[in-house]
């Protein structure tokens, strides 16, 4: 019978009154939040573009790091190759057992000439004239795309010490000085981007409790009439949730405008005015997290405002 009478028209659900008291209360408290609850939205955006700016542009040094380390090159200039370099038992096989060594090729006098006639165009035409071919041979050693600049720099002593090497020639300078502002990057970055967070966190706390203290003489009379405890706690902490959450999304949309895929005049601007080109797009898991790293930021306030 009873279950009949819920049902009929006109019949009275408390769910659905309680939820929508549960959604007007959260609302009501968002307002109630003031200045701290303005602050949170602007720090949780804050705190998501500065991760996320942080980890485009590393993923953009990455990018142009795996480039260049492409063309990467140690040349070891040899005396004698002896008859037979590329033999098993040859020069070029006992530097590629080396370790970091991905591949080596030998380049022999008369290719070395072949491929400086080539780099030189029309300008090339007196090595014919010459009564000998002066290039000595080398080796051409491509190191493995793991190596840091310290282990760079051991493989061209290695390479130094092995017999038949007068020279080892490298230009791999640029790759300390890389990974220094890449680690500089990642630690400022993300240093940056925690104060941030946690600057969100407390003014997400207090935007809670705010709102808990303004909306004390409702939540009392609700708590008379028999509302249970958890839904009238409930919309101060989905307060929280929702101003992190929007400003959290509010950081990711300004991060997508910087990024290659976003409005050209801002990839313009960015060119023009900061001489940046646009950051590369996060992959979609990166952007979730740094999305649900925002939401957390609130959730986390409003708990720690209900513990105190």
């Amino acid at each position: 019978m009873g279950a009949c009478s819920a049902s009929r028209p006109g019949g009275y659900d408390p769910r659905a009154s309680l939820s929508s008291y549960v959604l007007g209360a959260t609302f009501r408290a968002c307002r109630r939040g003031g200045a701290s609850a303005a602050a949170t939205v602007v720090l949780a955006a804050l705190a998501v573009l500065a991760a996320g700016a942080t980890l485009a542009g590393d993923l953009s040094l990455g990018l142009s790091e795996a480039a260049w380390r492409a063309e990467l090159r140690v040349v070891a200039v040899l005396r004698d190759a002896g008859a037979r370099p590329e033999a098993p038992d040859g020069i070029v096989a006992r530097v590629r057992a080396l370790p970091g060594v991905a591949e080596v090729r030998y380049v022999g006098p008369a290719v070395a000439l072949a491929e400086l006639r080539r780099l030189l165009g029309p300008r090339g035409d007196g090595l014919d004239r010459l009564p000998s071919n002066p290039l000595p041979p080398r080796l051409e050693v491509t190191p493995a795309p793991t190596l840091d600049a310290r282990e760079l720099r051991l493989l061209g002593e290695t390479l130094d010490q092995v017999p038949g090497v007068t020279e080892v020639q490298a230009a791999f300078g640029w790759v300390e000085p890389l990974e220094r502002l890449r680690r500089g990057l990642r630690v400022g970055g993300l240093a940056l981007a925690a104060i941030l967070g946690l600057v969100a966190l407390g003014t997400a706390a207090a935007a809670t409790t705010a709102a808990r203290r303004l909306g004390v003489e409702e939540v009392s009379i609700l708590r008379l009439v028999g509302v249970p405890g958890l839904r009238l706690g409930a919309p101060p902490v989905l307060q929280a949730v929702i101003l992190a959450t929007v400003g959290a999304l509010l950081g990711l949309g300004a991060l997508l405008l910087a990024s290659e895929p976003g409005v050209p005049w801002v990839a313009a601007w960015l060119r023009t005015v900061l001489g940046l080109d646009p950051l590369p797009l996060l992959p979609a898991p990166w952007l979730a997290t740094l999305g649900g790293g925002g939401t957390a930021l609130g959730l986390a306030g409003a708990l720690a405002a209900s513990r105190a």
